[in-house]
């Protein structure tokens, strides 16, 4: 009773040897249009970093510095998480007859959404665009230069890794509370009412750890998302996501753009993309607002289950 809805996680959900024999499972997605288009593309050098060869078996040290490898490069773990949605997407429709009535995404799982349902068709023009910009190589990775033009900081006066990210086990209104006065901490993400991601200068986040007293971790990714520091990147995440349209499902998607449906029109989907990265992400309200809607069934199309978890304490 109600209906299905699928949702797409972040880009850090991928980890090595995910999928290897999925294909062997599931042959017959390999005729799918949508994996045909993300197979011919940037497979060939993502997949040395998914799938490590060796002559000899790799040691817990020797993988735990891969895995590190991997983590540390956001596009490939963006590319290898929209491939794995799209594969668990055709699985699903192709031998599980599953249709979703929704479609959503956390964070960057929106680009995953677009392409796992068919929206954007040419795989190679979405990692091409994002592989050429300076995005997730120096704006909001690596130098951070996007931070340090916010902040006013020049490269001499800050080096190596002054941004972190933190999850906390805290209240929503905690955190907000605390972080006023901190202009250089930012609630970037809230997963549940009861967990939040925070961002920034690494002495000002532990600051207001220490002032609430919840428990944190540093989140395994470092990139800039869903913060002030980062809306000087807006264009260049609508030019990177105003792609041509290759088919308009029958399927109501959501952005976190808006907080409602996600029109079906090339520059509208990349102001939406844009407008949701460049912003705090709220999962509990798009997730309310597809259950005012009347989902109940909700599906977790990529790896691990994180979303699944965060909806079940939402809901």
């Amino acid at each position: 009773k109600g209906k299905v809805a699928f949702v797409y996680p972040g880009a850090y959900s991928s980890y090595l040897g995910i999928a290897q024999p999925l294909f062997r499972l599931f042959p017959k997605i390999l005729a799918s249009s949508v994996i045909k288009s993300i197979t011919s593309s940037r497979v060939a050098s993502v997949e040395k970093l998914l799938y490590p060869r060796s002559l000899n078996a790799l040691t817990k040290r020797q993988l735990e510095k891969l895995e590190q490898q991997l983590t540390e490069n956001p596009l490939f773990m963006l590319e290898s998480g929209v491939g794995f949605s799209a594969w668990v997407s055709a699985i699903l429709k192709d031998y599980f007859g599953m249709q979703p009535q929704y479609c959503f995404g956390f964070s960057l799982g929106e680009i995953s959404m677009a392409i796992a349902q068919g929206i954007w068709t040419d795989f190679n023009l979405t990692s091409s665009g994002l592989n050429s910009s300076e995005l997730f190589t120096k704006r909001l990775s690596g130098n951070k230069d996007a931070v340090r033009e916010y902040w006013g900081l020049a490269n001499a006066e800050v080096k190596g890794d002054f941004w972190r990210n933190y999850v906390l086990m805290a209240e929503v209104s905690e955190v907000e509370k605390q972080i006023e006065n901190e202009p250089k901490v930012y609630l970037t993400q809230i997963n549940t009412p009861k967990e939040v991601v925070i961002a920034g200068d690494r002495a000002a986040c532990q600051r207001v750890i220490n002032a609430i007293g919840c428990n944190a971790i540093t989140a395994p990714f470092d990139f800039v998302m869903h913060c002030k520091p980062m809306v000087s990147e807006y264009d260049e995440f609508v030019k990177l996501h105003t792609l041509p349209i290759g088919n308009q499902p029958e399927i109501d998607f959501y952005s976190a753009g808006e907080y409602g449906l996600f029109k079906l029109e090339s520059e509208a989907i990349g102001h939406s993309i844009a407008k949701n990265l460049c912003q705090k992400f709220d999962f509990p309200r798009i997730v309310n607002r597809l259950y005012a809607d009347d989902a109940r069934i909700f599906v977790e199309a990529g790896a691990g289950n994180a979303c699944s978890r965060w909806i079940g304490e939402i809901l």
